[in-house]
């Protein structure tokens, strides 16, 4: 009896050693199991660096492109003032130069007029001298 009570207490504690290295095994697949999870969560948070490296990148590209935009948008607005100035001065010559067109023309017309004057000044010179000429005629010098 005490050869089978220690066989069986020997198969009891073979199944219980068994039953911890069964644990013991599970153990380290979990913990394997584990190290690869981190593994890969490791390699994903990388891989998010990477991506938040390349976001902020194109950030500072947009970044730079929008200040370059505005320069260009500054200096096309000074253009734009230059040619708005060019253009009222023009118009304000072309204003000038429609005031001395009338004002030459006012002039033109007066000399129009003067020469008219001068005409019939002419004339009742003409009309003038040949109703002298007549009367001298009727004086004769001996």
């Amino acid at each position: 009896m005490l050869a089978e009570q220690s066989a069986l207490a020997m198969q009891e504690i073979s199944r219980e050693i068994k039953d911890i290295q069964d644990q013991i095994e599970s153990a380290v697949t979990s913990m394997s199991d584990s190290i690869n999870y981190v593994g890969l969560g490791t390699k994903s948070i990388d891989d998010i660096l990477i991506i938040f490296t390349g976001i902020e990148k194109e950030i500072d590209r947009i970044k730079n492109m929008s200040f370059n935009i505005s320069e260009i948008a500054k200096v096309l607005l000074d253009d734009n003032k230059k040619i708005f100035e060019s253009v009222s001065n023009t118009s304000a010559i072309s204003e000038e130069a429609v005031a001395s067109t009338f004002s030459v023309q006012e002039m033109v017309n007066k000399q129009k007029t003067i020469f008219l004057n001068l005409q019939e000044a002419s004339e009742h010179l003409d009309e003038l001298s040949a109703s002298l000429l007549g009367d001298v005629s009727n004086f004769k010098i001996n």
